[in-house]
């Protein structure tokens, strides 16, 4: 529902709260739906030089958000502060910027907000939204195979490591991109076939996707043919409208999304 106040539209703005300190994985219960208003225009002053405003149109459900759950230094956002909504990553619609980079109209990735409207203001977040060059593909690929590239990978940890590493080729590579078994133990798993990595000389890293993205030009160009011949086939789960994120969060750590879970919050 729109409002006109002082010439400038305001909007209802629907909200996924965390409703307080999660433990374990997100339950449905852990989230309400709060409703705000919100102006479609930023507004003049010096504090908001750079932010940019944009309407939601599909947010990520994600593992890894399960594991940001403490603020720290050197993480990009904290998805489950209590009394805020979500944090994740989404694509989105500019609907005002004051920033360089932004027109309104953009079609942009990157982290944002489980709501309809959101004013990016943190300088890190605002340094890791992207506009998207390429409409010709799904825009909902921009939060999977073309936003937060997947790289044997491992996004599990725990036994399922344990288990891997016997199987190892001599000389083979192990990228640890989660530890989904592990965020919510008191006591992590202990590896017992850790010698596998020395007597098979594997390397083993660490990857974190933002630490890559100076890199997606080249990996569009690689990975857009096989899309558009459609030699790719990607996976969706999806829910639609924003009061069903909570299901679908709760869904995706259960287990029970068949391809990526997202939700469609906005059409345009």
């Amino acid at each position: 529902m729109a409002i006109t106040n002082c010439n400038i539209k305001e909007v209802t703005n629907k909200q996924v709260i965390s409703s307080h300190h999660i433990t374990g994985f997100p339950k449905e219960g852990d989230m309400h739906i709060n409703t705000t208003t919100i102006k479609l225009k930023l507004p003049e002053e010096e504090d908001s030089k750079g932010a940019v405003l944009l309407k939601n149109l599909i947010l990520s459900c994600d593992p890894y958000m399960r594991g940001v759950k403490a603020e720290s230094k050197g993480r990009l956002f904290y998805s489950f502060n209590p009394g805020k909504p979500i944090i994740g990553y989404g694509v989105a619609k500019v609907v005002d910027s004051r920033h360089p980079n932004f027109r309104v109209d953009d079609l942009v990735w990157g982290p944002t907000s489980w709501e309809e409207y959101t004013v990016v203001t943190n300088e890190r977040q605002l340094e890791n939204l992207f506009k998207i060059e390429h409409t010709d593909v799904p825009l909902s690929y921009y939060t999977g195979i073309m936003g937060e590239r997947f790289c044997f990978s491992d996004f599990v940890g725990g036994e399922m490591l344990d288990t891997v590493l016997p199987n190892m080729r001599a000389l083979g590579r192990i990228a640890i991109c989660g530890m989904i078994s592990q965020y919510e133990l008191e006591k992590p798993y202990a590896i017992t076939n850790i010698t596998n990595i020395l007597f098979k000389k594997i390397k083993m890293q660490g990857f974190i996707v933002y630490d890559y993205y100076h890199l997606f030009p080249k990996y569009y160009d690689f990975i857009l043919p096989h899309i558009r011949q459609g030699h790719i086939v990607y996976a969706e789960d999806v829910t639609e409208g924003l009061e069903s994120g909570p299901n679908a969060l709760q869904r995706l750590f259960k287990g029970n999304n068949s391809g990526k879970q997202i939700i469609v919050i906005a059409k345009d």
